[in-house]
């Protein structure tokens, strides 16, 4: 990366069954994060599977999808591999 280059902004994955409080949460962070967005949670959990590079889920557990559960609980292993690495 050159001197001229913007940093790259940490990833967050929004996964929420209201498309407008994914563009509230996306309006919020979006100059301080690169944000995906996802409706459901087997969406969201796909997204977490195949993008490694997304750093923060944030998550709606009351959505009518029976995996938004599973979505945030994917990432757990996630935060236990990036603590690790940092010590």
């Amino acid at each position: 990366m050159s001197d001229n280059e913007p940093a790259a902004h940490p990833r967050v994955l929004i996964v929420d069954d209201s498309r407008m409080v994914r563009a509230s949460i996306t309006r919020l962070i979006r100059d301080a994060y690169e944000v995906r967005e996802e409706g459901d949670g087997e969406a969201g959990w796909q997204t977490l599977l195949l993008d490694p590079t997304l750093q923060v889920v944030i998550s709606d557990l009351s959505s009518p999808s029976s995996t938004a559960t599973a979505c945030s609980s994917a990432s757990a292993p996630r935060r236990s591999r990036a603590s690790s690495r940092s010590r």
